[in-house]
């Protein structure tokens, strides 16, 4: 098959002898470069690539699966960890209603139950800070989602080269 320059430019930056050979960590890095990426040349890519609109929704598919399932595991071990602390809660808040403990004992087990209220309070900021970032990483996924969207609709962004013999040809786009 005949190639344009950009579309030759763009397998030697993928790798590739053929757009009809990607690979799912090709495509990856192809759906990375698609806004970079000359608008018609990206559309000859895909086109010679008749799986890809499979192949990206698998790959959304099989993030989303693993995402599913970290959340799920994660709620687990944190069930976990509060219906303990509760337990260990509700065993310190008993032992206080004893009469036959002494002030400094009181102490201790008020101490106990705050310490136990400081590890709630760990494992909820953790939390958060996880959701955080599954959300930043979902954000970015989609902005490489919507880049590549663009740039298929007509974006003409340049893309710089990393070799040293290409330095001549550093402002064409691929």
């Amino acid at each position: 098959m005949s190639y344009s320059i950009n579309e030759k430019k763009a397998l030697k930056t993928l790798g590739l002898s053929d757009f009809r050979h990607m690979s799912k960590d090709k495509i990856v890095q192809f759906m990375s470069l698609v806004p970079k990426m000359d608008p018609e040349v990206a559309k000859a890519a895909i086109d010679q690539f008749p799986e890809f609109k499979d192949m990206a929704i698998r790959m959304t598919d099989t993030l989303k699966e693993m995402i599913d399932a970290t959340f799920a595991s994660e709620k687990d071990s944190q069930d976990f960890f509060y219906e303990s602390c509760k337990g260990m809660l509700i065993t310190l808040e008993q032992q206080l209603h004893d009469e036959s403990i002494d002030a400094q004992e009181r102490a201790a087990i008020r101490d106990n139950m705050m310490q136990i209220i400081c590890w709630i309070k760990e494992k909820d900021s953790e939390h958060k800070k996880t959701l955080a970032l599954y959300f930043a990483g979902g954000i970015a996924f989609l902005g490489t989602l919507i880049g590549s969207a663009a740039a298929l609709l007509g974006g003409n962004i340049k893309l710089p080269t990393s070799n040293a013999s290409d330095d001549e040809d550093q402002d064409e786009k691929i």
